[in-house]
């Protein structure tokens, strides 16, 4: 019974990594710099085979043996969301719902980003994710402010 106990704990307990920033750039721009591969290489990593193609529903970025992230979602200046999955993970791909999801918000010809990681609570060492993630949001998100602002 203990165990049973346990194993809800987890399930219940949200591991999501959360940022939101204003940029002073329209959500167009801001967009661009989030799925154009030149702009991602300077606030997150591309594998080195990636393709020199904008994301769009149904990019998959996958560096072989480690991790992919499959854009599930793609509605122009407003929604990226891209889902997570590590084949050292226990259960098969379709399993995991962890995904990074950003969403944009114009504000006063301003744009509100809000950065969304996780829910790592689905897996053992999901604190361990959810550490790093928190790193990456706070980061990305400024690197991505200043590209778009520039």
């Amino acid at each position: 019974m203990h165990s049973t106990y346990y194993m809800h704990s987890i399930l219940t307990k949200s591991l999501i990594a959360s940022y939101s920033i204003l940029i002073d750039a329209l959500p167009e721009r801001v967009w661009e710099v989030l799925v154009t591969p030149k702009f991602i290489k300077q606030w997150d990593d591309l594998p080195l085979h990636f393709q020199e193609e904008n994301l769009h529903h149904g990019t998959i970025i996958e560096w072989p043996g480690y991790s992919r992230l499959s854009v599930v979602t793609c509605e122009p200046n407003k929604l990226l969301k891209m889902l997570l999955y590590d084949p050292t993970w226990p259960e098969p791909q379709g399993f995991y719902t962890v995904a990074y999801t950003y969403t944009l918000a114009e504000e006063n010809s301003q744009t509100v980003l809000k950065l969304s990681i996780g829910d790592f609570a689905q897996l053992q060492d999901g604190t361990k994710y959810h550490e790093a993630s928190i790193s990456f949001a706070n980061t990305a998100t400024l690197k991505i402010k200043e590209l778009a602002e520039s």
